[in-house]
């Protein structure tokens, strides 16, 4: 967990404190300098211990905080400043930025009522995607800070399936496979067109040798872990974009549903369409750009639905969306770096 950093306020931030479990101590200061301040702790196995964790950490931070008595706070991430809530309230009334990226437990009532009151007396709060706004409520102080990193490249992509026999579906960033992605894996494996690529870190939990070696599925390119400058070479072999996500053919969890993963932007940067699970706010921006199509990774008859997709794949409405979803993009990029000059300005003359 960092104290830490949208692009602009970087240079105003003095130090850093965050969390790592990279430790065999129940809980130690492992860094001290004079940017980071580091809280290390053994990596806890049941719940009881993972709460009893960042219990122990907000109780350090705080003391640190209070110790320091900086002027002003960045908060990265929802279970931090949760776990930090009475302080930023009586000490940091509205002299911190809240940075939401993920959905947590704002579901259960209490805890959305929690985040609400800390976005409410931010100096102002980013979210990473709007379908957050399925399980937060409406704010004048929420901001969308959008992942977008390559909209300069500026790629001129004309051909895309024409004369294609082979299409590959592939998986670009830190792969994982839900229950969708191994049914629609399934389902298409013994497909002669369509193939599947992975491209980047396997996380932890990601067997995907195993499955496709258990469930005798051939067609699978995979390549590890990529750098940012390497995304125009992998994006040029790339003719869908493959987000697809969830577990569950009809009720996908927040977490699965709202954010807006970095593939739709690398969508729009690249020229490359895009598939993801129907139900999700991903699916709905698809839809309203233009960008692609969305599944069920359950359903039995994917490749007709892909073939349905390529067949009458209109490559002027596709273009004309990733202009319009760029210019949006942009739009708010502008209002978000007009909103933290002001703050900035503000806090200096707090």
């Amino acid at each position: 967990m960092v104290f830490v950093l949208l692009q602009m306020a970087y240079r105003r931030v003095k130090v850093f404190i965050y969390i790592s479990n990279q430790c065999r101590d129940r809980f130690k200061l492992t860094k001290i300098t004079e940017k980071e301040i580091e809280i290390a702790f053994k990596s806890p196995t049941s719940l009881f211990w993972k709460i009893f964790a960042f219990y122990r950490w907000s109780r350090i931070a705080s003391a640190l905080i209070n110790e320091k008595k900086y002027d002003n706070l960045i908060i990265l991430s929802t279970y931090p400043a949760v776990l930090l809530h009475k302080l930023l309230i009586k000490k940091y009334n509205h002299k911190y930025i809240f940075d939401i990226r993920d959905y947590s437990m704002e579901a259960f009532r209490p805890f959305r009522k929690r985040v609400m009151s800390i976005i409410e007396h931010s100096t102002f709060t980013t979210v990473s995607s709007k379908g957050y706004l399925r399980w937060l409520e409406a704010s004048e102080k929420i901001y969308l800070n959008h992942n977008a990193t390559h909209f300069d490249y500026e790629v001129d992509k004309q051909v895309f399936f024409e004369n294609k026999d082979k299409i590959n579906i592939t998986f670009v960033g830190n792969v994982r496979l839900d229950g969708q992605t191994r049914a629609m894996m399934v389902d298409m494996k013994d497909s002669s067109k369509y193939s599947f690529g992975y491209i980047g870190r396997m996380l932890r939990e990601c067997d995907l040798d195993n499955f496709c070696s258990n469930q005798g599925i051939r067609h699978v390119f995979k390549k590890g872990v990529f750098t940012d400058a390497e995304k125009v070479s992998i994006y040029a072999d790339v003719d869908i974009v493959n987000a697809v996500y969830a577990n569950h053919p009809n009720h996908i969890r927040l977490a699965d549903s709202t954010p807006l993963p970095n593939r739709v932007y690398d969508t729009v940067a690249f020229k490359c369409p895009i598939v993801a699970s129907k139900g999700t706010y991903l699916a709905e921006l698809i839809e309203e750009y233009n960008l692609g199509f969305s599944i069920n990774g359950f359903d039995r008859d994917l490749e007709k639905q892909f073939d349905s997709y390529i067949n009458q794949f209109d490559k002027k409405a596709f273009l004309d969306g990733c202009d319009r979803f760029m210019n949006v993009v942009k739009k708010d990029e502008s209002i978000l770096k007009l909103k933290m000059l002001k703050s900035l300005k503000e806090w200096d003359n707090q």
